[in-house]
């Protein structure tokens, strides 16, 4: 059967054919159909431009030689595909249907919804082969001047997870989130002690994204995250998470009744900060090396993920907007440690003095990082994106106010009794 209807494809594609190639085309639209064609080589969506330059040139020239027209094209073409030879076969029959019978209309429809859908499901495979690729290897070429660096993906991971288990995910990013809001809020409260706040049987720290329950699931989440990419792509929201670990860690401080029980808590908490990011950076770097690949490049037609490139191509290429491990992480887990010796060694003014500074500059490149990542995300039109880094940045605004008041209202006590013993 399938042969059969090859067949009848074929001869249909035949009876459309009266005139040669060559004769039906003039010189000129053969030379801008070259031209065309070659200058889509260094687009960063060829297919798009290739199919409009085909279907102008089939519009204009007057094209009836489809085996010649498809040898010509096949010349040109960017991409060695049977994908591509058969939307340009699809987009050259729906254009004869059109000029030949007007009344064919719902087949012509039908011809162009396929080759539309053909071209965005292969534009979408290509995309998640670069987006996922975990080690890309470069090739000798003899073509120095024209594609001096030759890549092709020779790794890639598996299979994404079921939507369940990003959904999973998200649960838990939303209920952390809120955790660390209902805790800042309540830090408004001008009643302050010593005592770690619980909620029921369970203290403060237990429900915080930096505690030693969240945060140990954090990391086996970035440890998988290459694969949560469905519903909450890691590539995408991993950045707002470990951000949202980072104010939990600064924000709320440990209040365990021991130093040694303080010491252990503050240690696992650094070293799940310094795991988290790395974990994160294995996601992020992939997806920013092959975006780079894949608009930076233009294919050389060899394999499916093979590109030439003028410069080299380096890890997370130049357009990553965030790193996980970085200097934000390493102040951080300085300003951590600061906090466990003040809390051994005593708070005198020159420990004080070097933790105070260790966590302000650790809060101002946390708001940097958070604010800079909301700049990247709002162009690009994305509504929840953009509604998750907005919300880690009016709490980090909000954690600000927090600061502020409290300080404010320390001043005022200390007023309040130099007042009194005056």
């Amino acid at each position: 059967m399938g042969n059969e209807g090859t067949a009848r494809e074929k001869k249909r594609r035949g009876t459309f054919t009266s005139l040669s190639f060559s004769a039906s085309l003039p010189g000129d639209v053969r030379g801008a159909l070259a031209e065309s064609i070659c200058a889509v080589k260094y687009s960063s969506d060829p297919l798009a431009d290739f199919r409009e330059s085909i279907l102008e040139v089939i519009r204009d020239g007057g094209v009836k030689d489809w085996e010649e027209m498809e040898e010509l094209v096949y010349c040109y073409v960017v991409l060695n595909s049977s994908d591509v030879r058969c939307f340009i076969a699809d987009a050259f029959l729906s254009r004869r249907l059109r000029r030949r019978d007007p009344h064919v209309s719902s087949s012509v429809l039908r011809a162009d919804e396929s080759f539309r859908h053909r071209q965005r499901s292969m534009k979408k495979n290509i995309e998640k082969l670069f987006f996922t690729c975990t080690r890309w290897q470069v090739e000798e070429t003899i073509d120095l001047i024209n594609c001096p660096y030759h890549y092709f993906c020779d790794s890639a991971y598996r299979g994404d997870y079921p939507p369940t288990v990003d959904l999973l995910v998200l649960l838990f990013a939303v209920s952390s989130f809120f955790s660390a809001t209902a805790f800042t809020l309540r830090e408004f409260s001008l009643r302050r002690s010593r005592t770690e706040p619980c909620i029921g049987s369970f203290k403060r720290r237990h429900l915080l994204p930096s505690g030693p329950i969240a945060l140990p699931l954090v990391v086996l989440i970035f440890a998988n995250g290459q694969r949560i990419n469905t519903i909450f792509p890691l590539s995408r929201f991993g950045p707002a998470l470990l951000q949202l670990v980072y104010f939990s860690a600064l924000a709320f401080r440990n209040r365990a009744e021991t130093d040694i029980k303080y010491g252990v808590l503050e240690a696992s908490t650094v070293s799940g900060i310094l795991h988290a990011s790395l974990r994160l950076d294995s996601i992020i770097l992939p997806y920013y090396t092959g975006l780079e690949a894949l608009t930076e490049s233009y294919f050389s037609g060899v394999c499916t993920s093979c590109v030439c490139r003028r410069d080299a191509l380096a890890a997370g290429g130049s357009s990553a907007a965030y790193r996980g491990w970085s200097k934000t992480t390493v102040l951080i887990a300085t300003a951590l440690c600061s906090r466990m010796a003040c809390r051994i060694v005593g708070e005198q003014k020159p420990a004080l003095l070097i933790r105070l500074t260790l966590e302000g500059v650790s809060w101002l490149l946390i708001a940097k990082d958070s604010f800079g990542l909301m700049l990247v995300v709002v162009p690009q039109g994305s509504l929840p994106t953009t509604v998750v880094y907005a919300g880690l940045c009016a709490l980090i605004l909000l954690n600000f106010l927090r600061m502020g008041f409290n300080l404010s209202v320390s001043v005022a006590e200390k007023h309040h009794k130099k007042e009194i013993i005056v």
